[in-house]
């Protein structure tokens, strides 16, 4: 087991069980230790680490039926201090084997085993989110589950291990948030990809086509049909018209 403790005056202690220690350090023939960080008791005592182990002497195996287990003695060993209880409000953050146990807020120390327990439990976003944020959805959630919690605002925070004082300062700093702008949403084709925007037509570019049409049509000075307008003799041709009438 790894331990550290970190200060707010930048001093790390660090605890290591693995290195410098006796391979047998307890009495007797130890088969298990047991290892309790008391975090349980660190709001009214100093933090500490307690070592103890399983004792397989031959006599308690004459003690057991013939069909049953024999039963390994819990011995008590041996408790070490980690941070003395006037130490407690210097404290920062506790790491236990590379996670993080405990943090501070303002003037309280989180127990964050509670607040895991909770978060893990009842807080689901496909999104990362701050601690403060976690923070608040895990009390909007137990609000709303128990109606009979919601109403006793220090029981509720006590339960993902947070004090009424510390959560109101989570809220005051998730408040503090900046407000992301909306983004305009973009359609996607078939393929995923951004559609091309064609451009829009104007008025002005619809005349510009009829202009073009225009030009295409023929002058009064063009042939039409084989004729020539200044070669066209109108008379004789209303005169051979009346006479088919």
């Amino acid at each position: 087991m790894n331990i550290q403790v970190f200060y707010d005056s930048g001093r790390i202690d660090e605890f290591d069980v693995d290195r410098f220690t006796l391979s047998q350090p307890f009495d007797g023939n130890n088969m298990l230790t047991n290892f309790e960080v008391r975090f349980d008791n660190l709001e009214t005592e100093s933090l500490w680490l307690q070592a103890h182990f399983y004792d397989i002497r031959a006599e308690y195996r004459q003690d057991a039926p013939p069909d049953e287990t024999p039963v390994a003695r819990r011995m008590r060993g041996w408790r070490f201090l980690l941070v003395d209880k006037t130490e407690i409000s210097h404290v920062s953050k506790i790491v236990v084997n590379k996670e993080i146990v405990a943090w501070r807020v303002g003037p309280d120390l989180i127990n964050g085993i509670k607040f895991r327990a909770q978060e893990q439990a009842c807080f689901n976003n496909d999104t990362a989110s701050s601690i403060n944020s976690k923070a608040v959805a895990v009390h909007d959630y137990l609000a709303n589950a128990d109606p009979f919690l919601a109403a006793d605002e220090e029981a509720l925070c006590q339960t993902f291990g947070y004090t009424r004082r510390a959560y109101e300062q989570a809220c005051i700093a998730e408040a503090c948030q900046p407000t992301k702008p909306e983004k305009p949403e973009k359609k996607l084709a078939a393929t995923g990809t951004p559609q091309k925007l064609e451009p829009l037509e104007t008025k002005e570019s619809e005349e510009d086509e009829g202009d073009s049409w225009l030009e295409n049509l023929p002058t009064t000075t063009d042939e039409h049909n084989g004729w020539d307008d200044d070669e066209f003799d109108y008379d004789d041709y209303n005169e051979g018209a009346g006479d088919d009438r």
